[in-house]
Parts: structure tokens; C-alpha cells; sequence
């Protein structure tokens, strides 16, 4: 077992039910991820998606937040059951969606019927009455993120 799966099974210990898991029981498979990293671990009775957030991501991602809206997620039906969270550290254990895969941009273009399942999903989710605690507007995140790339080296140059 590698070390990054040991910090994986380690994650895993924090949920409920998993305190004594068997690392050589379990199989691990690394998903995709932008943010995070994304582990699919399989045991002889179940299948979880253990994420251990990415480094420097509790930068720009406030996970006391992201865990409510994953929880309001689930109840409006449109994802999976947050089995453990800690808002501290990032790391969030969920139940795995049968026959899960990460959807690619490549993959989302080249399904069939992808935007309309999207759409389908994010008219449940929008109607579901769930509360959610973070506005997503894209343009002024696109905005945010290119002053900080811009100003970065102008930081460095005031510094050297």
C-alpha cells in the first residue's frame, strides 16, 4: 500500500463505521478532480468516495459552506449522502453513486443526452427549497481569479 493510500484509509477512519477498516480489505481507485483529490474505496460490503482536498484550496474554498450545500445536495436528491465531513481539514467521506463517473468536459460533450440530464438535475436541484449558503456567479469568479494571476507578478516585483 502506498503512502497516499494510507492517507486515504486514514481519512476514511473518521466515518462512521469505518474506524477499524482493513486497508488490505479495501480497494482504492483515484477519480478525476480539479480541486481535490478523489478516491473511489471499495469494501467487501461498501463503495465511498473519500475527497482530501487540494493543496491550497482552503484558500479560495470555504468548507463549512461546501458541507452544508453538499448536505442540501442530497436532500433535494441530486447527490450523494455526506457520511462525515471536517469543515477544518477539507476531507469529506460520501456514499458512492452506483456506477459513478467523473464527467469530463470531453466525456460531457461526447454522452448523449449530458446537457439535458444536467438540466434535468439543476431544475430539481433549484426547486428543491434547499437552502444553500454560496452564490455561484461564474463571470465575477473568472473576474477575482485573473486580478489575482495579474497582480501576482506585480506582488513579486514590489518585493524584490
Amino acid at each position: 500500500m502506498s503512502e497516499h493510500d494510507e492517507t486515504v484509509i486514514a481519512a476514511l477512519r473518521h466515518a462512521p463505521g469505518f474506524d477499524n477498516v482493513n486497508a488490505g480489505a479495501c480497494k482504492i481507485t483515484r477519480l478525476g478532480g480539479l480541486t481535490n483529490l478523489v478516491h473511489l474505496v471499495e469494501t467487501d460490503t461498501r463503495k465511498v468516495i473519500v475527497r482530501i482536498p487540494g493543496e491550497g484550496t482552503d484558500e479560495y474554498i470555504d468548507r463549512a459552506i461546501e458541507n452544508n450545500n453538499a448536505n442540501a445536495a442530497y436532500s433535494a436528491g441530486v447527490s450523494a449522502e455526506v457520511l462525515w465531513a471536517d469543515a477544518a481539514t477539507g476531507v469529506m467521506i460520501s456514499e458512492a453513486i452506483q456506477n459513478i463517473e467523473t464527467m469530463t468536459s470531453d466525456l460531457f460533450a461526447s454522452r448523449a443526452g449530458s446537457p439535458a440530464r444536467a438540466g434535468v438535475a439543476l431544475a430539481k436541484l433549484h426547486g428543491s427549497g434547499e437552502v444553500f449558503e454560496f452564490r455561484f456567479e461564474l463571470f465575477a469568479m473568472i473576474d477575482d481569479l485573473s486580478l489575482i494571476h495579474i497582480s501576482e507578478p506585480t506582488r513579486q516585483a514590489e518585493i524584490s
